[in-house]
């Protein structure tokens, strides 16, 4: 899924967790890398991919069965939040058979300041939701 430019945090398997720690992103500070090693750590929820590469910051959470309805994102300053509320309700009259289920999950995401979030771009196809954000240019200094 990832190519060459492009670093892939896998949210699969326990020892993620300890190589994000210890991989220092350097739009993050220390604070923020911990903050979300430790809100990642012990959350429920859904796996999230996130892929840096040159131009972009990706986040891809594989949400398999739920529709797009049922998906809220929110944006405030540099935290993604990731809400999936799906209601799900079983009728069968026949039977005499009556289902309520629901369920609830979420998942903050700390981003890296060098994004612009204006330009932020939101998929759900095939279960996989995408958010794309282009990064920001910095300015070429020519030296004398």
């Amino acid at each position: 899924m990832a190519s060459e430019n492009e670093k892939p945090k896998n949210a699969e398997g326990p020892r993620h967790l300890f190589n994000d720690l210890f991989q220092l992103n350097p739009n993050k500070s220390l604070l923020d890398t911990m903050d979300q090693f430790f809100s990642n750590a012990f959350q429920g929820g859904f796996p999230v991919e996130e892929v840096d590469s040159k131009a972009h910051y990706t986040v891809k959470a594989n949400l398999p069965g739920v529709s797009k309805d049922d998906i809220d994102v929110e944006l405030l300053e540099n935290r993604l939040h990731i809400m999936v509320d799906r209601r799900d309700i079983e009728q069968n009259f026949d039977e005499g058979v009556f289902g309520k289920k629901q369920t609830y999950m979420e998942r903050v995401i700390t981003l890296p300041s060098n994004l612009v979030f204006r330009n932020m771009k939101a998929t759900h196809e095939n279960g996989v939701l995408t958010i794309s954000f282009p990064k920001k240019r910095g300015r070429r200094i020519d030296i004398e």
